[in-house]
This record gives structure tokens, C-alpha cells and sequence, in this order.
């Protein structure tokens, strides 16, 4: 199996489903959860507890080095402040035709600034999804 270098992937954002998404600079950290719910459908008479997937969720976070200067941040965080959708582009192989992505509508619901006074200041950025993900590879780049 072939290795995942951390190094070629990006997140990426646009506060529009069309046109061009910016990558989010000075990405410190990032995760994104797309676990599905568990439905029991255990019977009376099972022997044991039987569950099917439920419906998908997807929920993340990421935490940046703060750059005043950010045109991303500004955009994240105007969201986070309007509660208004925008467009988060997760590409684990680095920009490409054909390359896969992750196309999520979704909501900023946490704005977290942090630092001590010897480190650099940080922003942890949460959020949930506003809508389904588009598995779909990207177009000619």
C-alpha cells in the first residue's frame, strides 16, 4: 500500500461553491471525522445487539498559525460571525486533474484564539457540515 504523506495534502476554502477555493495558509493541525450513526435493529430474539449504518456525519476542525493579513481567515471567519455556508475543499494528494478531493458545504461553529506569551498566536477553527459532501475527483487544474 502505497504511504500518505501528510506534506501534499490541503484545505482549502471558498465562501462560493463556484469559481476557485484558497488554500487556508499556515495549517497547523486538521482533522475531519465522517463517521455514520449506528441504528439498532436488534430483534427480540437475537442472541446479539445487530446495528446497519445510519446516516453519515461529517464534523472537523483545524488550527492555523494567526496571519492578520489572511484573506481565508477573513473569509472563515466572517462565516463563523454570519453563521453563513461556505465551501470547505479537503484534497489529500495536493491540486490535480483526477485528483481526489472532498467538497463540503459546511458551517464555522467554533473560533478559538490561543497563546501563551512565549508562542505564536493560534486559531482553532471547528465546524459541522451544511449539507451532503462531494466525493467527486477534481476538474482540469
Amino acid at each position: 500500500m502505497a504511504r500518505q504523506l501528510a506534506k501534499n495534502a490541503l484545505v482549502m476554502v471558498s465562501a462560493t461553491e463556484v469559481g476557485s477555493p484558497a488554500t487556508v495558509e499556515a495549517l497547523a493541525s486538521w482533522d475531519m471525522d465522517l463517521s455514520c450513526s449506528e441504528v439498532d435493529v436488534t430483534g427480540i430474539y437475537d442472541a446479539n445487539k445487530q446495528y446497519v449504518p445510519g446516516q453519515g456525519d461529517a464534523k472537523g476542525s483545524f488550527t492555523v498559525i494567526l496571519d492578520p493579513d489572511s484573506d481565508t481567515l477573513d473569509v472563515l471567519e466572517t462565516a463563523q460571525k454570519t453563521q453563513a455556508l461556505v465551501y470547505l475543499f479537503v484534497r489529500l494528494n495536493g491540486t490535480g486533474a483526477g485528483k481526489p478531493q472532498i467538497k463540503a458545504p459546511v458551517y464555522v461553529t467554533g473560533w478559538k484564539i490561543s497563546s501563551s506569551s512565549d508562542s505564536r498566536v493560534e486559531v482553532a477553527v471547528s465546524w459541522v457540515a451544511g449539507g451532503d459532501l462531494d466525493h467527486t475527483a477534481q476538474a482540469g487544474v
